[in-house]
């Protein structure tokens, strides 16, 4: 009986073995390229504006070839100074150059001009991830923050934060989580491999990809994140607490699904019970 046991162990352990494999060899992976949206919110001082310049350059640099990509600064109004699908030049850089120091005076982001190009930019019905990025200072707000939230935290959201004091808390929660914001001496380079990450999901952030759709969370994942089993969790990276803190968004988000991983999913629970039953 021993050895059947033991053989009956191996096949156990080894699905979760190659799973996580899989899951590395996965995320080890090259950048994809993606739909990126910028939102450059100017401002008048001239070190801050320096340095936004300098981290949406780095933004866009990161980016895979193939990658569409929109630039829209915000002064008195949202006005687009960049749209191409990045090829092998850097013919991008001069439209970045010609973009001059400037601030509204009340410092208010118009939400409903957001969204309108947001819209518009997500419009087109392609298999490619969608990424917001909000490059802004502490003078930045939208006209109505409220709405924002629960609009936009559906995408996978990063804000670049650069000021004289703390991001205020509509930016923090605004970034689908802690990691996706940035702030002053803060790690470029991991913030730039989360945005490599999240172009490997298609979804927005509260839907999973069933390999020919996007499909909303609960089909796999319960309300909460304590009910949720070890299966939604790996395959939903964004998979919180609905609370309001920071670094648990009310949005979840989730990963490929494919028949393959729910085979081995069943196989080892049934694997596990017959063990259970040849052990009594």
């Amino acid at each position: 009986m021993r050895p059947v046991v033991v053989i009956i162990v191996f096949i156990g352990i080894l699905p979760a073995v190659l799973t996580q494999k899989e899951l590395q060899i996965k995320y080890q992976q090259t950048c994809r390229p993606v739909r990126a949206l910028i939102f450059w919110h100017l401002n008048m001082i001239k070190y801050i504006f320096d340095v936004q310049r300098h981290l949406i350059s780095r933004i866009i640099n990161n980016t895979r070839e193939g990658t569409n990509i929109r630039l829209d600064v915000i002064d008195t109004k949202v006005r687009n100074v960049l749209s191409m699908k990045k090829d092998n030049t850097n013919d991008w850089i001069e439209s970045i150059t010609k973009v001059k120091r400037g601030s509204s005076e009340q410092n208010i982001i118009p939400y409903k001009s957001l969204v309108g190009t947001i819209s518009n930019f997500t419009n087109e019905t392609v298999s490619v991830a969608t990424e917001l990025f909000f490059v802004v200072n502490d003078k930045s707000k939208l006209d109505d923050d409220e709405i924002a939230i629960k609009e936009l935290k559906r995408f996978k959201t990063y804000v670049v934060f650069y000021g004289e004091k703390t991001p205020p808390k509509f930016w923090t929660n605004l970034a689908t989580d802690k990691h996706r914001l940035l702030e002053l001496n803060d790690n470029f380079t991991k913030f730039l491999n989360l945005t490599c990450q999240d172009s490997k999901l298609q979804c927005d952030t509260n839907r999973y990809w069933t390999g020919k759709e996007c499909r909303t969370y609960t089909f796999i994942c319960s309300k909460t994140y304590t009910e949720a089993s070890p299966y939604c969790v790996q395959k939903c990276p964004y998979f919180r607490h609905r609370d309001n803190r920071r670094d648990q968004p009310e949005n979840v988000g989730c990963n490929s699904l494919v028949p393959h991983d729910k085979l081995i999913y069943v196989f080892s629970v049934s694997v596990l019970i017959l063990m259970s039953q040849l052990l009594r």
